[in-house]
């Protein structure tokens, strides 16, 4: 391009580009940018990381009053989560053991007629756990014969 000067003189400018410089500012902007992701990135890694540890801990922490109720040992309790679905499966888990332990600590009917039925030979009052008597052959069936 053609520039005319102050003093009346011609000057002509000559605008070359250096591809070179171009490419390492372009990378030096770029590896800002990949820094700031990498940054991000392993943050929002982090954060998942710690929200599902404490997911699994209640996860365990269920799986282990399971494994007490499955035992018999209606006396576990879980405890209150932070996280609202733990915390009703907790409220949940709770008063089915606690209900489960009453049943537990309650004679069944079944349980109740099997007394009534060991105690039912009236020939040579003994119990068995057979449906007759094994030692005078009177049958359970009916407890009130003579």
């Amino acid at each position: 391009r053609r520039v005319e000067q102050a003093n009346g003189l011609a000057a002509r400018i000559l605008i070359e580009a250096d591809p070179g410089a171009e490419m390492g500012e372009a990378w030096r902007e770029a590896r800002g940018f990949i820094q700031l992701m990498t940054v991000l990135a392993t943050a929002v890694l982090a954060l998942v990381y710690v929200t599902l540890g404490r997911a699994f801990n209640a996860v365990n922490t269920i799986l282990d009053g399971l494994q007490h109720m499955e035992n018999g040992d209606y006396d576990q309790r879980l405890p209150a989560f932070s996280v609202r679905e733990f915390s009703r499966i907790s409220d949940a888990f709770n008063h089915a053991v606690e209900s489960l332990g009453k049943a537990a600590r309650k004679p069944s009917a079944a349980k109740r007629k099997t007394a009534v039925s060991r105690a039912a030979c009236c020939k040579c009052r003994r119990t068995s756990a057979a449906p007759w008597c094994a030692s005078c052959t009177t049958s359970w069936a009916s407890p009130s014969a003579p």
